[in-house]
């Protein structure tokens, strides 16, 4: 509560801006679920039934694939296509790349 007549400090954008973006930097780090839940965003949607991004760690994302066909079609073709959408997506999530294997 303030009190009557107390002087409140002046604080410019820049001051606060710093902070802010820190804070959602470490919200995507902790939050790993976001980016996995981006993947059937930026995933073509004839493949999102087929696919799944099932972890997150030290800058790979994990993407299993239902098939062998598609895994060859994603990992020859699409596989730097969607990293970039993802990086694009998450751009302080530290992203490296893509890991997909069959399951």
């Amino acid at each position: 509560m303030i009190k009557k007549g107390s002087y409140l400090p002046h604080r410019q954008l820049k001051d606060l801006l710093t902070p802010f973006l820190n804070n959602v930097k470490s919200r995507v780090e902790e939050r790993p679920d976001l980016i996995l839940q981006g993947w059937a965003e930026i995933i073509d949607p004839k493949w999102k039934g087929m696919t799944e991004a099932s972890s997150f760690e030290k800058g790979t994302v994990v993407i299993k694939v239902k098939n062998a066909a598609l895994y060859s079609l994603l990992v020859q073709q699409e596989g730097s296509k969607l990293l970039k959408k993802l990086q694009a997506k998450f751009p302080e999530s530290g992203i490296k790349k893509l890991k997909f294997c069959i399951g």
